[in-house]
């Protein structure tokens, strides 16, 4: 840290003004706004339309302001919720607090699971994906499932049918990971804590095929089309429980899957309300500005394209079986584009 004080910061201080010196004016606030933000002064830009989109009523052609009962816009409710922003002056950027956690870092939300598994009901994509539903941490340590994330067990049977028979009264938040993810991941863990120790929600996350720890049981993974297990388990659930609220979240890769889940489902959709954290809203100009930058490219693109194929030779003998998969040219990739 008497490091970071007495060399870092002087060097970028010195660097900033003379940029701010340089630079035109349009670029000035920015310099400013990116040094203040080593010392944890972050800033926070909300962007939104001056007149956001107007709702037509399933009756009539009305179409009114989205806004509650008492006439608050969704962008009032942002401004008055969301809390000032202290970064840590050591993890100043994006990309430090991404590399930070990815080294698992940070402090660890323990969260406990039960896993279901669900074969599928889709002809054309058959297979089978697991679900882990938080639960309460036991009374007793159970002895750790080596075949599974930790502190993640199988529901037995009887356990599993009376979980379903249960009438809960909390709302419940289905969770889909980002790529190569699944309920292990911190950021899912970090998003579900708060919401189930005191939040009044229950939740579940939806592992993609062949992730976290799950076996793959057909020869194709997932994508960002991927909408099929998620649709076939919000139906169970609206069966299982009728009057269950249920809301979505999804991170990048899953988020994007959740997108298109609720506008394939349009007017028909079960979900309350689908939040999405990071959404590659276009995969190919997100694709073009990773591998524009030298970070993008040799960082994200390297390492997106080491976790998949990770999860690849996890599950080659099964993957293999599709004939259109070249073993061999999938092994070579190394950026994730050439995975694509």
């Amino acid at each position: 840290m008497a490091s970071y004080i007495t060399n870092v910061i002087p060097r970028t201080l010195a660097l900033t003004v003379f940029l701010y010196i340089v630079a035109k004016p349009r670029y000035r606030l920015y310099l400013i706004s990116r040094f203040l933000n080593m010392f944890g002064f972050g800033s926070l830009e909300l962007t939104s339309s001056a007149n956001t989109v107007q709702l037509s009523l399933k009756a009539g052609n009305k179409k009114v302001q989205f806004a509650d009962q008492e006439n608050i816009t969704l962008r009032q409710l942002v401004d008055s919720v969301v809390p000032p922003v202290r970064l840590n002056p050591l993890l100043s950027s994006g990309h430090l607090q991404t590399l930070y956690v990815s080294l698992g870092k940070g402090p660890s939300a323990k969260i406990h699971y039960k896993r279901r598994l669900f074969v599928s009901d889709n002809t054309t994509y058959p297979g089978s994906f697991t679900t882990d539903w938080v639960v309460p941490a036991p009374s007793t340590p159970e002895p750790r499932d080596t075949s599974l994330p930790p502190r993640t067990h199988n529901f037995a049977e009887e356990e599993f049918t009376t979980f379903t028979t249960s009438e809960p009264t909390k709302p419940l938040l289905i969770v889909l990971h980002g790529l190569s993810g699944g309920s292990h991941e911190q950021y899912v863990r970090h998003a579900i804590q708060p919401l189930t120790a005191t939040g009044g929600f229950d939740a579940v996350v939806i592992n993609s095929r062949g992730c976290c720890y799950s076996k793959l049981t057909s020869s194709k993974l997932f994508n960002a089309r991927s909408t099929w297990d998620l649709r076939q388990f919000v139906k169970w659930i609206r069966s299982t429980w009728p009057e269950r609220r249920l809301f979505a979240i999804g991170f990048s890769l899953g988020a994007n899957i959740l997108c298109n889940y609720l506008g394939e489902e349009g007017a028909d959709c079960e979900l309350e309300a689908g939040i999405l954290v990071g959404n590659p809203w276009n995969l190919d100009v997100s694709n073009a500005i990773l591998c524009n930058s030298f970070i993008g490219l040799h960082v994200y693109q390297r390492g997106l394209a080491a976790g998949l194929k990770k999860l690849f030779e996890r599950h080659v003998d099964v993957i293999k079986q599709n004939p259109d998969i070249d073993v061999e040219l999938v092994r070579s990739a190394k950026y994730l584009y050439q995975w694509d």
